[in-house]
């Protein structure tokens, strides 16, 4: 058992590995989220997929989610101890990335979905807002990349604009 499960683990690496055109990326990123942004001085990390369903020479189209959370300070207490919140984020998009001829490690990119916020300390304090992204990812390998993208969010429902901007590393399979 212990045999069969190596050897199809083997193969699927080496698939991945011999493909030409990786249309798959999974990437962490670390919130530095200015101070009117969603999060705070405690800003933590977010995880996110990507698929490539499009791929052409001067474009590429796809589909994101990223989720994670951040942490957000709430003020002091009667005992003077600083409360915090952790907002949960789920943010599933659509982007295009852009095929620079004459820069092919670099590739900016552009995205447009939702955002679902939840309070970890409220379970009914939880809203959404339409997401904007901008972003610049660098290939350090065919497999590697770094970014860094900055996110608006627009939540109708609080009448609130917020900001984000992360930076992040990025494997392609």
């Amino acid at each position: 058992m212990k045999l069969r499960f190596l050897l199809v683990l083997s193969l699927l690496i080496l698939s991945l590995s011999h493909a030409q055109e990786k249309k798959w990326n999974a990437e962490i990123n670390y919130g530095v989220i200015p101070a009117d942004g969603f999060g705070g001085p405690d800003n933590v990390f977010d995880i996110g997929l990507k698929y490539r369903f499009i791929e052409k020479e001067r474009f590429n189209l796809g589909f994101g989610i990223n989720g994670g959370f951040y942490s957000r300070p709430l003020g002091f207490d009667a005992s003077g101890v600083l409360e915090s919140d952790t907002i949960f984020l789920f943010q599933p998009r659509l982007f295009s990335e852009v095929n620079l001829p004459f820069a092919q490690n670099l590739k900016p990119f552009i995205g447009f979905g939702y955002t679902f916020f939840e309070s970890g300390r409220n379970q009914f304090d939880s809203f959404g807002g339409f997401n904007y992204n901008l972003g610049l990812k660098y290939d350090l390998s065919r497999q590697w990349f770094i970014q860094a993208q900055y996110d608006y969010v627009y939540s109708r429902s609080i009448g609130a604009g917020f900001n984000n901007l992360r930076v992040g590393l990025g494997f392609k399979f």
